[in-house]
């Protein structure tokens, strides 16, 4: 669609062309009027003008919305992706699970050197099977500690993939938005609201 077109007129004498500034009108007589630049503004995005900005015959700026399309759906999938971002920093923020296993390894060490502090008092007072089973305990809670280390370094990577996941959404929504892309003045709306767009028309 090309939902408008906007012009830049220069007012010109004989071999001359001089930039007519917005907001300004000069009367002239005697003398060739040309348009200076002319752009279409399409939509940057598919889906179904919500509101025109600007009507023929309004001076424009560049980057100034013309229209928006729009963006309830691209505007909730930017919410659900800023609370996915949220919830991974939460995540990578917390160190519950090193923690936990930290304290599961010390209490396992602790008992383990109690069992051994026994049977260095009387030779098998602890069997050499509770014993293994004790270290066993003791290695595998070492082990958790280093898991978390691993899922905190993985935490990280995903707060990144969330990020971007919230930086493309919000680029959804500004996407919803038509702008005019130079400094002019509309010449012509060819679409109404509530009509549906795609990207480039």
């Amino acid at each position: 669609m090309r939902a408008l077109v906007i012009a830049l007129a220069a007012l010109g004498l004989p071999g001359t062309i001089f930039a007519q500034p917005i907001g300004h009108i000069h009367q002239v007589s005697h003398c060739i009027v040309k348009v200076k630049d002319e752009a279409d503004v399409p939509a940057r995005a598919p889906g179904q003008l919500k509101s025109i900005a600007v009507t023929e015959g309004d001076r424009v700026q560049a980057n100034q919305v013309a229209a928006h399309l729009d963006d309830r759906e691209a505007q909730k999938q930017h919410e659900i992706a800023t609370i996915r971002w949220a919830a991974a920093q939460h995540e990578a923020e917390s160190d519950i699970g090193k923690r936990s296993a930290i304290a599961q390894a010390k209490t396992a060490h602790m008992e383990l050197r109690r069992i051994d502090s026994a049977n260095r008092r009387v030779f098998g007072t602890v069997p050499a099977s509770e014993r293994d089973r004790q270290e066993q305990e003791w290695q595998q809670a070492l082990l958790r500690g280093e898991q978390a280390d691993h899922e905190h370094d993985t935490s990280t990577y995903e707060v990144q993939l969330r990020h971007a996941e919230m930086q493309a959404a919000e680029l959804v929504v500004e996407l919803k938005s038509v702008r005019s892309p130079i400094d002019g003045q509309v010449v012509e709306v060819y679409k109404h609201v509530g009509e549906a767009v795609q990207a480039g028309e």
